[in-house]
């Protein structure tokens, strides 16, 4: 099931530009939605797409009230994985970004990415990955399992350069998915595509 709020529902065939984003948050109906989603300092040329992984009321209508897009994907328990992919599809600004309904940007997160994203290559930041911020990821420029998460990726929106996430199985951990879908994007950008980028934007399980 989609549902569209107006201003995206009149505006799915126009590309923005500009270093816009589209931030995407699959949702489980956490409490913590409407922290992750004020965490998010937008201008005009972004967006947020929320996805729930089934009927999500209380996030719908949170999406009612804040004028945001809101999806809805069959219920499947998968990590926001097919939520993910549901969302890219209809992404329509230059980049994407990922954060989940139990995360928050950090202040002036929003501002740090667009004043550090690279066009045409595959932006790596770091995410405090525990909730005392103790653990810091990356901890090295290397894509491997336990080294990436869906929070620090920002990449171009380009059709035909983006991975996916992966919906059943390659699951030998809940954050393997998100190291597989950069590994696929990856392979599609090509040998150094990556930028790694030192600055730490979001905190995970906040």
């Amino acid at each position: 099931m989609t549902h569209y709020s107006p201003t995206h529902l009149f505006g799915t065939q126009e590309r923005r530009t500009s270093n816009s984003i589209s931030y995407i948050l699959p949702t489980c109906g956490r409490s913590t939605l409407e922290r992750a989603i004020k965490s998010i300092k937008t201008d005009n040329t972004d967006e947020i797409i929320i996805v729930g992984d089934g009927p999500q009321p209380s996030a719908e209508e949170i999406c009612r009230r804040y004028n945001l897009c809101y999806l809805e994907t069959e219920p499947n328990h998968c990590s926001g994985n097919a939520q993910r992919n549901m969302a890219m599809s209809i992404a329509k600004c230059e980049f994407l970004a990922f954060l989940d309904d139990d995360d928050i940007y950090l202040p002036n997160a929003s501002r740090t990415i667009k004043e550090r994203i690279v066009n045409s290559k595959i932006n790596l930041f770091r995410i405090y990955f525990d909730n005392r911020m103790e653990l810091v990821l990356w901890e090295n420029k290397s894509v491997r399992l336990g080294n990436i998460t869906s929070q620090m990726i920002v990449i171009p929106n380009t059709k035909g350069r983006i991975g996916a996430w992966p919906e059943f199985g390659r699951q030998e951990y809940v954050y393997s998915g998100d190291f597989y879908f950069l590994q696929d994007s990856y392979q599609k950008w090509g040998k150094d595509s990556i930028i790694w980028h030192d600055k730490i934007i979001a905190k995970r399980n906040a």
